[in-house]
């Protein structure tokens, strides 16, 4: 029997550990994705039968990742956005960088949040002022208008 240097048996080594983990990765793929379905099948069932409503369901699971975000990266968080729009200044510019569009579901949120809205609607008319375009049309004397 012929004896390779050990150079050659620790990649062969190697070889054999990245062989084993590929493997080890497609039966926990596999399993993942039966995982996964029988998650939604149970979903479907649970919907179905009225146990489990769509929404409250997409609430808690929203709730569940945000505070798995929150927990990854702690920082210094100075509030939710009910609070940063009980601030006046803050809700004004809340609502100018997020737009004029934005105004009324963020009133439809929550009671705190209309009321923040409620706060800046004396500024709204310079926040997002109205235009009005005319397009075509003719003057006194029938001359086309650009």
């Amino acid at each position: 029997r012929v004896r390779r240097p050990p150079r050659m048996q620790a990649l062969g080594q190697l070889r054999a550990l990245v062989k084993g983990q590929q493997a080890q990765l497609a039966t926990l793929s596999r399993r993942h994705a039966q995982l996964r379905e029988e998650g939604e099948v149970l979903r479907e069932c649970l919907e179905a039968s009225g146990a489990l409503a769509p929404v409250r369901f997409l609430a808690s699971l929203h709730r569940r990742r945000f505070a798995e975000v929150i927990r990854r990266h702690p920082g210094p968080w100075p509030g939710s956005l009910d609070v940063v729009m009980q601030i006046r200044e803050l809700a004004v510019a809340t609502a100018a960088h997020a737009g004029a569009a934005s105004v009324t579901p963020m009133a439809a949120v929550s009671r705190a949040l209309r009321g923040g809205v409620g706060s800046m609607l004396s500024d709204f008319p310079s926040l997002f002022p109205s235009q009005v375009y005319a397009i075509g049309g003719a003057d006194d004397n029938a001359e086309t208008l650009c």
